[in-house]
This record gives structure tokens, C-alpha cells and sequence, in this order.
């Protein structure tokens, strides 16, 4: 009994308690709900990428140009469990909580035990890293490996300095090139991290003359090269080229996207609907975290050297550095090469310096009730954007989709937009799938009539990733009528029926595009936003989509389209009460902006009510930039009306949009 006592008081031991708590909550956070959502395009990709020998493994990553030990991991790990979403995702939740346990140690030797404490509880509850330690992707494991070689070069540096002479430095030298190389494996944009890793360590071994650490770091970073040559030359043998194919898809970032992830991703996650309306307020808890580390760095203005005593104030720079460093050499890389930044993603990478500063920042309160106050406001900010992800859908609800495969029967064809889609439709629907081209499809089609197509993107795609695909997709839906359904969480699927009268055919043929109520990136936006359109709805046995509109209203089309004429095909609401008179007038103008649209002479009306649906045609603005469309109407609310419990204020119900182009 009295051991039981001594070693429950043991210092060590509790502190070793609270970790193994805390892990013990992680652990739960992140399996909790970890199959709900089904996998998505880049999970596929990753089974796929993991499929059969690793020998295979290695084969398929040298051919895509794609580090392998995230892959060779994954294939280790699926011979041991099954092919479950929670079983492949749970790989990525292992490397999370290495990723946890290299923060607390990391934050531990810069901030001390309670600032360790205070950072583990946070990326604890962390809704970005419960993200993607949720997910069968290699962002979870290449962060643990930054994390763990960070702690592993901050021990280096720390035992450099204290004896330059002394022995055991080589073991956290070894340490470092062993996680530096294994991040190099894993995600090519790791060397980033390693980069600004490596500015750091030589300006702390320059400014304090430890020409050994120079040495010994230099020796690090060829040893590195060196371990990731084999691949290099793999990788070249295979293709012909060395040179890695940078995804088409990431846009230019933004300015804001350069520091706004510490209001987005870092408090909220992948709760993409919160961001808009919440980073800003938000940015006011890590914008104090960094003016609090500031502080602790210059605690006066003296010109004063800080004394031994203060060295842990100036360590906050290593952590500070791990922060900024990697999103200013991105830059660097993005203006001057090609846009290799996605803030969704690459702010992973970033996540364990802010939680270091974080702890830091909290445990420097002069009293514990301000630390733990602090702690706790940022805790509940992040665990509430941890409840909100986990209740908002992310991914493709593909389950609904077999669900309609197995109701309908397969199609004559299936054509995907982008065509990577069909990765995932494989590994839900457990059967060989290829995406027709127009080619298989011109050849079958005196075959095909009365035969179903099933036309199938996601909500929002631009159809754009290759030349000629937009014209694709376009010529598709004009092979007989269709019929959309939109499925839960972002897939939408037409179904074309072939040789079925279509609008186009009874617009006398002479439309060039045709849209229904639903964004397009780049081509046709703004029914998506909720403060001008309500929710898509489906009309008739053919579930034909359309939406209603505020009374005051706009979308907008691409300037890639010469467009010469506009054609709506709308309808007015009820005529509540009698008498009732729309007064509807229809604006249009080219420009880069919104502003002036509805300062402008409208550009068609309709004063009276009309009871059935009608077109509206008029010619398009000349000139430059998108071409802005927008309406004002009497609006309608049937509960006020008394007519039924529908609250909603009523404008013009949008059935489609369709384009006459300029003829040469």
C-alpha cells in the first residue's frame, strides 16, 4: 500500500497520466464518426495507389511522379485490417497522434511542462488536425514527421549550444535527417518545412559561432539528398523526366490566403461555410496569441542582451519562424514558378508552431486562473469548430449514388466530369467502371436511342481541367431530354435520355448553351448564395430543377463565352393578394464587379401577371468582363398572404438560362 501511495505521488508518473489522458481523448475525438462520411476522390486515390505488392506500390508511385511511404504504409496497414473507410482512415490516425506526441514534446523543451500541457489539450480538441487525422490522405503523416523532426533539431540545436564539445548531439542529428527524409517520402511540398527548418538552425549556429553545427547540418542536408536520389533516379528511369507535374487545378492564392488560415482552418477546420462569416472575428485569438509571444521575445526596449535566465524567451522565435518561414518561401515559389499553395492543405503543415505559440502565449498569464482562461477560450473556439465539422458533410455522399445504381439498373454509359471521379465510383460500386469519351460515345449512338446516359460531376465543377471539355459536357445534354438529380453533399448526376425532345430542339435549335439553376465555377455563379436564391427544387415526374429567387436578385456568366443573347425561362409567383402586378425588371452590364447593375436601365419588364411559365430574351452587353444579370420584383409571402405555411419571400422562380453566341 504504501507503494501504491509513493509512486501515485510521483511527479513523473502523474504528469505521464495527464499525456496518456489527453491521448486517450484524442483518440477518441478522432475515431468517433470516422466512417460516417463515405471515401472521396483523393481516398480512392490513395486505395488505388495502395493496392497489391508493395513492389506494385512502388511501381504506381514512380509512374505518377508521387513520394511512396505514405502508400507503402498504408499497404502495410490494409494487410492487417480490412478495406473498411474506418480501417484505412485509422492509418492516418495513428500518425496523428505521433504528430500529438511530437508536439507536447517539442512544446515541453521550449515552453516547459505546463505550456506542453496547455498545447497538447488544443490540438487535442483541434478541428483541422481531427480532419485530416480522419481522412486516408498523407497530410496527417507528413505533419507528424515535420513535428518530429522539428523537436528533433531543437534538441540539437539546444545540445550544440549548451556544449559545443559534448557528445550526444550526433543522436538528434540522426534523428533529424531520418524525419527530414521520411517527409521528403511523403509529400514532396514538406521541403518547405525542411527549408525554413534548416534557415533557422544555420542562423542560430552562425550568430553563435558553432562552426560544428554548420558542419554537422551540412552533413545532415547531403545525407538527405542523398537518401532521396534512388528515387529521383527511379522516378526518371520510369518517365523520362525527373521534373514534377504540379496540379492544373490550384489557383493563385489570394493575399488573405497567406494568413488567414490562423481565423479559417486553424479554429474552424474544413467548415468552409463557417469561414466566410467567421475568420475575421476570429483572427482576434491567434493575432493575440503572436502579440503575447512578441512580447515575451522583446520584454522591454532596452538594447540589453537577455541575460541565460531569459534564453526561453527567445527560443519563441523557433516556433515563430516554423510558422511564418514556410508560407514566405511559398510565396517566393508561387510567384515565381507555379501555385503550389492550397491553404485547406498546406495549413496542416503549420498547425504544431501556432499550438506551441499558443501554450506558450497561455501559460505566460501572471495568474493561473488568466492561463487556464485563456486555454479555455481557445479550446472551446476550436472544439465548437470540431462538433460543427463533424455535423457538416465534407465528401460525396456516394453510398446514395449505388443506392441509384441498384434502383435504376446500369446505364448504356456513364461519363464522369472530372473523369477522376470514376476512381471512387469503382470502389463503391466493386466493379470494373470507365468513363465514356465523345469518341466511344459518337460510335454508339445509332445504337443508343431511348437509352440512358448518365452524365455525372459535382456540384459547382467548372468543366474546364482539359481543352474541349465544357463543349463535351454541352454536347452531351443535348443528345435528348434530361433529367437531374442532385445527390446529398455535392454529386450531381444527369440522366440523359437519348432522342427525347429536348429544349434545345423546341427553341427551334438555335441555343448555343444551356444551364439550369445550379453554379458552374467560372461560367455561371451566384445561385448558390443563399441571401438571393432559396434551395434547388425539382418539378414534375422528369424532377426537372428550378429555383426561386429573392424579390432582389442577380447571377452572372463567364466572359468566356461571346455572348449575344440571353434567354431566361422563369415564372412569377403566386398572384397573392388580388390584384397582384409583378413589376419586373430584368438589368444586365459587363464588368468585373457587381457595382452599378441595378443603376443601370433595366434591360427588359413585365408589368403584368402572367399565370404559366415564359421566356424572357434580350441582347447582351457589349464590352469587356463577366455579363451580370439581375432582377427586381414584387415580392410574395405566402404565410403573411394567409395561403399557406411557406415563410419564404418569393421573387422569380429561374428554371433555366440559356445563350445565343455571337455568329461569325
Amino acid at each position: 500500500m504504501v507503494t501504491y501511495r509513493h509512486s501515485i505521488s510521483n511527479p513523473d508518473l502523474k504528469r505521464a497520466a495527464i499525456v496518456f489522458a489527453l491521448l486517450g481523448v484524442a483518440v477518441a475525438l478522432r475515431l468517433y464518426g470516422i466512417a460516417v462520411e463515405p471515401l472521396w476522390h483523393d481516398e480512392a486515390i490513395s486505395v488505388s495507389r495502395s493496392e497489391r505488392s508493395i513492389a506494385e506500390v512502388m511501381k504506381r508511385n514512380v509512374q505518377d511522379v508521387r513520394p511512396p511511404l505514405y502508400y507503402i504504409g498504408l499497404r502495410i496497414w490494409r494487410s492487417v485490417l480490412d478495406d473498411s473507410a474506418a480501417h484505412l482512415r485509422s492509418y492516418s490516425t495513428a500518425w496523428s497522434l505521433v504528430g500529438l506526441l511530437a508536439l507536447f514534446l517539442l512544446a515541453r523543451d521550449i515552453g516547459g511542462w505546463r505550456a506542453a500541457v496547455i498545447a497538447l489539450t488544443l490540438a487535442v480538441v483541434n478541428p483541422l488536425d481531427i480532419y485530416f487525422a480522419q481522412e486516408t490522405r498523407n497530410y496527417s503523416q507528413t505533419a507528424a514527421l515535420c513535428t518530429l523532426g522539428s523537436w528533433c533539431l531543437w534538441r540539437w540545436m539546444i545540445v550544440v549550444s549548451t556544449s559545443p564539445r559534448g557528445p550526444g548531439w550526433w543522436r538528434w542529428a540522426i534523428g533529424y535527417t531520418l524525419c527530414a527524409t521520411a517527409a521528403l517520402y511523403t509529400h514532396f511540398v514538406s521541403v518547405l518545412v525542411l527549408v525554413a527548418q534548416g534557415i533557422f538552425a544555420l542562423v542560430w549556429f552562425g550568430w553563435h559561432r558553432y562552426w560544428a553545427g554548420i558542419a554537422g547540418y551540412a552533413l545532415s542536408t547531403v545525407l538527405v539528398t542523398l537518401g532521396f536520389l534512388p528515387w529521383f533516379f527511379l522516378v526518371k528511369q520510369a518517365t523520362g523526366s525527373a521534373s514534377l507535374q504540379w496540379p492544373e487545378w490550384i489557383p493563385v492564392p489570394a493575399i488573405s490566403s497567406y494568413f488567414s488560415f490562423l481565423g479559417r482552418e486553424f479554429f474552424w477546420g474544413q467548415v468552409r461555410t463557417v469561414h466566410e462569416h467567421w475568420w475575421i472575428p476570429t483572427m482576434i485569438l491567434p493575432v493575440l496569441v503572436l502579440c503575447i509571444c512578441l512580447r515575451r521575445v522583446y520584454p522591454n526596449r532596452s538594447s540589453v542582451p537577455c541575460p541565460p535566465e531569459q534564453w526561453r524567451q527567445v527560443r519563441i522565435l523557433y516556433p515563430g519562424w516554423l510558422l511564418a518561414g514556410p508560407v514566405l518561401l511559398i510565396a517566393v515559389v508561387v510567384y515565381f514558378h507555379h501555385p503550389i499553395y492550397f491553404r485547406p492543405r498546406f495549413s496542416m503543415f503549420l498547425l504544431s508552431p501556432f499550438l506551441v505559440l499558443a501554450g506558450i502565449a497561455c501559460n505566460s498569464m501572471r495568474t493561473r486562473a488568466a492561463t487556464w482562461l485563456g486555454t479555455a477560450t481557445i479550446g472551446v473556439v476550436m472544439l465548437t469548430g470540431t462538433c460543427m465539422q463533424h455535423h457538416t458533410y465534407q465528401k460525396v455522399y456516394w453510398k446514395s449514388f449505388v443506392k441509384l445504381w441498384e434502383e435504376e439498373g446500369p446505364p448504356a454509359s456513364i461519363i464522369f466530369f472530372p473523369r477522376q471521379l470514376e476512381a471512387d465510383a469503382r470502389y463503391y460500386l466493386k466493379q470494373p467502371l470507365s468513363s465514356a469519351d465523345k469518341r466511344e460515345i459518337e460510335s454508339l449512338l445509332p445504337r443508343l436511342k431511348g437509352a440512358r446516359l448518365w452524365v455525372c460531376s459535382v456540384t459547382g465543377y467548372g468543366y474546364d481541367s482539359w481543352d474541349g471539355e465544357f463543349d463535351y459536357y454541352q454536347w452531351l445534354i443535348r443528345l435528348g431530354s434530361v433529367r437531374p438529380i442532385a445527390i446529398p453533399t455535392g454529386f450531381y448526376l444527369q440522366v440523359v435520355t437519348v432522342g427525347e425532345p429536348l429544349i434545345h430542339d423546341a427553341m427551334g435549335g438555335r441555343l448555343d448553351k444551356w444551364y439550369g439553376p445550379l453554379d458552374i465555377a467560372g461560367r455561371i455563379e451566384g445561385f448558390d448564395h443563399s441571401s438571393q436564391f432559396h434551395v434547388l427544387e425539382y418539378d414534375g415526374p422528369q424532377k426537372t430543377p428550378f429555383r426561386w429567387s429573392l424579390p432582389k436578385a442577380w447571377f452572372s456568366l463567364g466572359d468566356r463565352d461571346n455572348i449575344s443573347t440571353v434567354i431566361l425561362n422563369v415564372a412569377l409567383p403566386p398572384p397573392v393578394p388580388s390584384g397582384y402586378r409583378p413589376e419586373l425588371e430584368i438589368y444586365a452590364r459587363r464588368g468585373e464587379t457587381l457595382s452599378g447593375l441595378f443603376d443601370s436601365s433595366p434591360v427588359a419588364g413585365i408589368r403584368d401577371y402572367r399565370p404559366d411559365a415564359f421566356e424572357i430574351e434580350f441582347a447582351a452587353p457589349r464590352g469587356p468582363g463577366r455579363l451580370w444579370i439581375g432582377w427586381t420584383i414584387g415580392g410574395v409571402n405566402l404565410s403573411r398572404a394567409g395561403i399557406s405555411g411557406d415563410e419564404r419571400d418569393l421573387g422569380l422562380r429561374i428554371n433555366w438560362v440559356a445563350l445565343v453566341n455571337h455568329r461569325n
